[in-house]
């Protein structure tokens, strides 16, 4: 974790993406020697996953991710992040079913709503129709809104990963 923190950190005083990268692929290296060693840490398959995806390599992600989240099945930040794995590689079906399972887990997990909401208006995500997608995703981000009325929250929701609409916590 120092690794991650580190590379936020590198960013945040604008040090420079590159060398923000480069420690988040350091990061990436210790947490797949850690999962190497120990296949069921639930927090080295959840790190190194969501480090992969932020990385680009959705697939690789995905699967450490997927990992995380059968070790841990409540664990709703894999879910989540998983589901937009899934919603990125253009597998919308198996994304709706883990934001449907971290829902049926959380039924108030505002990040569940909000990542359902923001995959659905993205187009990563599509209802029935265009009208029913639209109507669904505000039924969504009026539940983020009754769960946390400090829309401030809201808008640090954590979108910020552009590509693709995509949607992750930490990226």
């Amino acid at each position: 974790n120092a690794l991650l923190g580190r590379s936020q950190i590198a960013q945040i005083e604008g040090e420079g993406e590159q060398m923000a990268l480069a420690l988040q692929r350091d990061a990436a290296a210790e947490y797949a020697r850690a999962v190497a060693i120990n296949p069921r840490h639930v927090q080295a398959q959840y790190n190194l996953g969501t480090l992969l995806y932020c990385l680009g390599d959705l697939a690789a992600g995905e699967d450490h991710l997927a990992s995380a989240a059968t070790i841990e099945p409540r664990f709703i930040q894999a879910r989540i992040n998983l589901a937009v794995a899934y919603a990125e590689q253009g597998e919308a079906e198996a994304a709706k079913l883990e934001l449907h399972t971290a829902l049926h887990i959380a039924p108030r997990h505002r990040r569940v709503h909000l990542n359902m909401a923001l995959l659905l208006l993205s187009g990563l995500l599509i209802d029935e129709d265009p009208e029913t997608t639209c109507k669904t995703a505000l039924i969504h981000l009026r539940t983020v809104v009754d769960i946390s009325p400090d829309w401030a929250e809201v808008s640090r929701a954590p979108h910020s990963r552009a590509r693709n609409g995509g949607v992750s916590d930490t990226c």
